[in-house]
């Protein structure tokens, strides 16, 4: 049987440059399909993970402010310090530190006593134990302890302990962020040296060189405790009015936040005692704000240089800014609100968070971090504490 040669026919070029064109289109929103879903995915994973870690960190600091001490030899001190990180002898960051008497838990105090042996008593301690029937129990119970150990503190009940919080800049480096640490110890007199409260704490410069101070976490672009009593509003609004928040505290009403290092401490509490007590707060919102990496390696930054007065100007890659408004982001050392976003240009509000409008020149960074917040109840009786 012989075929036909004109029924064989093949591809025009013309059919053939449409099919690749084809593939092509299809190859292409294949291609950005997969993109949009892992960069939708990888910012996910990104604010899942930085929530996890601001939970942990509030979740800490929630623990220390429930069991604030109110009695009369407690205390309650949150104020601002100002930072000059460019050398220029103003101070262009502040960040805030707590410290506070509060009553511990049973592990935390054997964990304090036990930082505190020296190494005999610390295998002396492991060796006999802790705990119902161990040797330490029996001796306690039976009065065999020696006078060493007791003055060690391991056949005592709980007492109570001081606790410091404090923001401390790395520098301008990358981001300019600024580093939590949290220190502990049993409660000294204010006027002895070790106590948290003594003035030596804080150095000359605002640093706080103190070997107990141990990392929380980096990154930290904002911390802040938004303290108020039963009577302050439920809007969260900070001033000094009747009914606003505070963002300093001096619970012995002894003048103790410097006023003219941070503007933050002219909202501080300073009322004398109450009752023979310290005033403490009666409930307090904490506030973190953690920049995430991808913020660190896709930081959108200024196409022109911003006067004091503008309020509305272009920035690279628009589409990276905080969704939200009323958000805060930071460009060198000033604060501003996030009003809204027309693609790479936004519109803010200038002089946010205790800071200034400032000049900022073309190519400057815009910072801005991963938002976790949670609202405290802090016992002021001990009827409370149960």
């Amino acid at each position: 049987m012989i075929l036909n040669s004109q029924n064989k026919r093949g591809m025009t070029l013309v059919e053939l440059m449409l099919a690749v064109l084809l593939a092509s289109f299809v190859m292409f929103a294949i291609v950005r399909f997969v993109e949009v879903s892992l960069g939708l995915w990888s910012r996910a994973e990104d604010t899942r993970r930085h929530d996890g870690r601001g939970r942990a960190v509030l979740q800490r600091l929630r623990q220390d402010l429930i069991t604030a001490h109110p009695g009369q030899v407690g205390d309650f001190l949150v104020e601002w310090q100002g930072f000059d990180l460019d050398g220029d002898r103003a101070n262009d960051r502040t960040y805030p530190r707590l410290r506070m008497v509060r009553r511990p838990s049973a592990l935390d105090w054997r964990r304090l006593t036990l930082q505190e042996m020296t190494v005999e008593q610390r295998e002396s301690f492991a060796e006999l134990g802790f705990g119902t029937g161990s040797a330490a129990a029996v001796g306690l119970k039976n009065g065999d302890w020696s006078p060493e150990d007791v003055a060690a503190g391991i056949a005592t009940a709980p007492g109570l302990v001081e606790a410091a919080w404090v923001l401390l800049p790395d520098g301008e480096g990358e981001t300019g962020a600024g580093t939590l640490y949290r220190a502990e110890r049993k409660r000294k007199h204010n006027g002895d040296r070790l106590s948290f409260f003594h003035d030596s704490f804080v150095e000359a410069n605002g640093s706080v060189e103190d070997e107990s101070l141990q990392r929380v976490t980096g990154g930290v672009l904002w911390w802040a405790l938004e303290m108020g009593t039963d009577q302050s509003a439920e809007d969260w609004t900070v001033g000094v009015a009747p009914g606003q928040v505070r963002l300093a505290w001096d619970a012995l009403g002894q003048g103790r936040p410097d006023k003219e290092s941070a503007a933050q401490n002219e909202t501080a509490v300073d009322i004398p005692l109450v009752q023979g007590r310290p005033l403490l707060p009666r409930k307090a919102r904490i506030v973190i704000e953690l920049e995430t990496d991808r913020g660190v390696a896709s930081a959108p930054f200024l196409v022109e240089s911003l006067d004091r007065e503008v309020t509305s100007f272009e920035v690279s890659r628009g589409e990276s800014l905080p969704a939200k408004p009323g958000s805060y982001v930071r460009i060198g050392s000033e604060w501003m609100r996030f009003v809204s976003r027309d693609r790479d240009r936004m519109v803010v509000e200038r002089g946010q968070r205790g800071t200034l409008p400032s000049l900022h020149a073309v190519d400057s960074k815009i910072r801005f971090g991963h938002r976790t917040e949670a609202i405290v109840a802090i016992p002021t009786s001990r009827q409370e504490w149960r």
